[in-house]
């Protein structure tokens, strides 16, 4: 990886990412579906220009809280187009649990599970959408580099009043230039659990499955 570049200077942001991310990304935001979105794509999903790792953040999150596997797996490269493939990564005690329930945990997670599970975790629960918090990680700066970005993030999905939780962690979010235009993909979720909330699910022991409601 490059050397760490400021934000400032190699980072430009349109104007509707600043608004919708701003929070988030300064500390302890809420993603709001009925913020401004980016402009629409030929498909009818509202999607975002690749060229800046926090509009693939924006993807991530933003698909999760509005319930769109499509705008999720906008940011998930394809193996074949972009030559890099995606991994997601579990906390140890997240494996154990899975193990006890008598199933053997995969030995690798890509983009096709990552499909799969969005798929299923964005209907979990019938409700319009998710509230995603976001909150930077105050132990570890993220890298910044002028071709591969790593986000720390404390995260929490919930819906409902009162909120009930299904995701509440850590995450270590690898974002890589690929492909022939050079666009942001993830390529690496690193999760582990919150121990200030130990004995809720992470979004990582919610991949293993199967989703369940805490």
């Amino acid at each position: 990886m490059g050397s760490p570049v400021s934000r400032s200077s190699s980072y430009g942001r349109a104007l509707w990412l600043a608004i919708v991310l701003a929070l988030g990304l300064a500390g302890c935001g809420l993603f709001n579906p009925e913020d401004p979105p980016p402009p629409t794509g030929s498909s009818g999903i509202r999607k975002p220009d690749l060229q800046f790792p926090d509009s693939a953040l924006y993807c991530i999150f933003v698909g999760i809280a509005t319930k769109s596997p499509q705008l999720y797996e906008f940011a998930l490269p394809d193996t074949l187009l972009d030559g890099v493939n995606f991994h997601a990564f579990f906390d140890p005690q997240d494996l154990i649990d899975y193990a006890n329930t008598g199933t053997t945990p995969p030995t690798d997670w890509t983009s096709t599970e990552e499909k799969t599970f969005i798929g299923q975790y964005t209907t979990l629960v019938p409700v319009p959408s998710y509230n995603v918090a976001l909150a930077l990680d105050g132990n570890r700066a993220d890298f910044l580099g002028p071709d591969e970005t790593i986000y720390y993030r404390h995260y929490r999905v919930t819906f409902g009043s009162p909120p009930q939780s299904i995701g509440v962690g850590l995450a270590d979010l690898y974002f890589r230039r690929v492909g022939v235009n050079q666009e942001w993909k993830m390529i690496r979720w690193v999760d582990r659990r919150d121990t200030s909330a130990f004995n809720i699910r992470s979004i990582g022991r919610q991949r293993l499955g199967p989703p369940s409601v805490q």
